[in-house]
């Protein structure tokens, strides 16, 4: 790039598109490593690591995760509205506390779980409006599942939210500084 001068600290297009790219891969490949266990996801807990250190470019690994799992999974129209409104709403909400200035895990932790708890809420509202699945039959059919989901965001969040982001910082700070 000749003549084009790029401010320090500051990330060019190519280094954004790899970023997204790896940030999306390990999503995939989380959600794929524990598939064989229903409703059991790291997802979650990727995606808000993602928004605290990485910012917006979380949203779009987001948006990538999306569209891969649709390939990857026989999709349902229910389930893709559920998933491109959750992912994406998830990490903004997220790299929204980044925006804030919350540093500490805690405020993360809760938007986990709220978002987690609401979950099965949002999919038991898609199967219901788009396959006339009966709401409230379909939810508490679900809540063993729910619950799974649940304890599994708490578990991962508590252990690996905090060592995730200081190592994530420690990367960014360096794949900045070149």
């Amino acid at each position: 790039m000749t003549g084009t001068r790029i401010k320090k600290g500051t990330l060019s297009a190519s280094k954004h598109v790899a970023l997204v790219a790896v940030m999306s891969a390990t999503l995939v490949g989380g959600k794929f490593a524990l598939s064989f266990v229903p409703n059991i996801e790291i997802v979650t807990t990727l995606l808000l690591v993602y928004a605290f250190v990485f910012g917006p470019d979380a949203v779009a690994a987001a948006l990538v995760f999306c569209t891969c799992d649709m390939l990857l999974y026989p999709p349902s129209l229910d389930v893709i509205l559920a998933y491109y409104i959750y992912w994406p709403l998830l990490t903004t909400a997220g790299f929204s506390l980044k925006l804030a200035g919350v540093k500490t895990d805690a405020p993360y932790l809760l938007v986990a779980l709220i978002f987690t708890a609401c979950f099965g809420l949002l999919t038991t509202a898609t199967s219901h409006f788009i396959l006339g699945l009966p709401f409230w039959p379909t939810y508490v059919a679900g809540l063993v599942f729910y619950g799974l989901h649940l304890v599994s965001t708490l578990i991962f969040m508590l252990v690996a939210f905090k060592p995730l982001t200081r190592a994530l910082e420690k990367l960014n700070r360096q794949f900045n500084a070149k």
